[in-house]
This record gives structure tokens, C-alpha cells and sequence, in this order.
């Protein structure tokens, strides 16, 4: 059974995430890049900036260590978008 999706948030569209045939965002809905959006949604920037940096960190981490399979690759496979690094809560 999949869990249902989060509600379409105002980030949704300000990420510019491509919507499906049935209307909903194709990622950041039923994903784990969701709960970053609920994240980025719910907690204070303070507390999102230390979530955001610490993601980063894992992401970059994570990155230098893969050899059979590209860091994009494992962020898609997770719903993260492209420009997922839009969501600093530095520049927005």
C-alpha cells in the first residue's frame, strides 16, 4: 500500500516541480524529498538551515564515495529535484 501524498504546497510550484496527469506534482509528493518540503514548510529557518546543511553535507559525503551509480542518480531515486539546493534557507 502507498502512503498517500502531501498536500501541493506554495514551494511546489515555486520549485517549478513538473506536474503529472493527474494533477499532482511528479516528485516531492510521496518521497523522501516530501518530507524535506515539509520540512522547509514547517520549522523555523534556524532549524531548517542546520536540517539543510547537515543534508548537504550527507549528500556531498555520500557523493564522493559512489563509483557504480552518479549522485543524481540517487537523488532522483529519492524525488529530490534538480534544483533541490534552491531551498537554502539563505537565498530564499
Amino acid at each position: 500500500m502507498r502512503p498517500n501524498n502531501i498536500t501541493t504546497l506554495p514551494l511546489h510550484s515555486t520549485l517549478n516541480i513538473p506536474i503529472n496527469g493527474s494533477n499532482n506534482q511528479i516528485q516531492g509528493k510521496n518521497d523522501l524529498f516530501a518530507i524535506v518540503i515539509i520540512f522547509k514548510t514547517l520549522l523555523s529557518i534556524h532549524s531548517f538551515g542546520k536540517f539543510y546543511r547537515a543534508l548537504d553535507i550527507q549528500m556531498s559525503e555520500l557523493a564522493q564515495k559512489l563509483h557504480t551509480i552518479s549522485i543524481t542518480a540517487v537523488e532522483h531515486a529519492m524525488g529530490f529535484i534538480a534544483n533541490w539546493k534552491e531551498l537554502n534557507p539563505f537565498f530564499s
